[in-house]
């Protein structure tokens, strides 16, 4: 974190209990990530609501009932800006599984939240796709090696593949231009 940090890159973490946010409320971190699998622990997610400092909030494995809970348990907390990631919570997720037509879906429910993506398949197209679709932020976890062994590595991205996705990123948002004729 402190090399992050040190190089401008704004980096967290997902707390699992009390505990682990408040280390990292400690830790000076500039937002919380709840992951999805947190997102129906009220007594987290209250508790994270009471810092008082941005959230982003993924919603894999939820329905719109268990997300709406959520984000009204963080702004009844005073959260002052809150995100909402679309995401599937496979490693990696089948193609045919990540419903990125959620990112509109979310932002029609929660207009006042930022949405973004959370992807978790290999490849970068489809987080290109995302970007595309509307997604105003971007989660993608970084191993410096795919085949090592664990669930995470292979539906992570090289340092090369992250370098390649900002880049493809940064292309589409100057070829986007602004609508009208």
């Amino acid at each position: 974190m402190d090399y992050a940090f040190e190089k401008g890159l704004y980096m967290s973490a997902s707390p699992w209990d009390i505990h682990s946010a408040n280390a990292l409320q400690l830790y000076g971190v500039p937002f919380i990530k709840v992951a999805s699998a947190g997102l129906t622990n009220q007594e987290l997610v209250r508790h994270v609501a009471g810092m008082s400092i941005p959230v982003v909030l993924s919603t894999g494995m939820s329905d719109l009932q268990m997300v709406r809970n959520a984000v009204f348990a963080l702004k009844q907390g005073g959260v002052p800006q809150i995100a909402l990631l679309a995401c599937t919570s496979k490693y990696p997720a089948p193609i045919e599984d990540l419903n990125l037509s959620r990112i509109q879906g979310l932002k029609e429910e929660f207009p006042d939240c930022i949405v973004g993506y959370s992807g978790h398949e290999p490849g970068l197209w489809t987080t290109l796709c995302a970007v595309a679709m509307g997604a105003q932020i971007i989660e993608r976890h970084i191993t410096l090696d795919r085949t090592m062994k664990g669930s995470d590595h292979a539906a992570s991205v090289e340092p090369q593949g992250l370098k390649k996705l900002v880049h493809e990123i940064r292309q589409f948002e100057k070829a986007k231009g602004t609508p009208g004729i």
